[in-house]
């Protein structure tokens, strides 16, 4: 329909309800203690101390709050994939000012 096209209200809905969809991520099931393990398990070097790994009891809080941010981002990389695979993707950067330097094509 190209209703985004040339509309910048419109833009910035897509963008606001893209970066709810990411956000809503956040909105994810309690994890098990399987689920705790296997990630301690798979990631021993995050929680290592001097002694070694500690039980999960001692570190349940920081694995948690971990477990849950490793879920965020692969939840956020599926969707952005899906949504890649399914729109077109077109990145402007503004227009550059008189004097200003942008972190865009060709700018420093």
């Amino acid at each position: 329909m190209g209703v985004d096209q040339d509309d910048t209200i419109i833009r910035q809905r897509l963008r606001q309800k893209l970066e709810f969809l990411l956000e809503d991520t956040g909105a994810l099931v309690e994890p098990t203690d399987a689920d705790l393990q296997s990630y301690v398990a798979a990631n021993p070097e995050r929680f290592r101390t001097a002694e070694g790994v500690p039980e999960l009891e001692a570190i349940r809080d920081v694995v948690t709050r971990e477990w849950r941010r490793a879920q965020r981002r692969e939840s956020s990389r599926k969707l952005n994939a899906r949504l890649r695979s399914e729109f077109e993707v077109v990145v402007e950067w503004p227009a550059e000012q008189e004097g200003a330097t942008t972190g865009g094509p060709g700018g420093s």
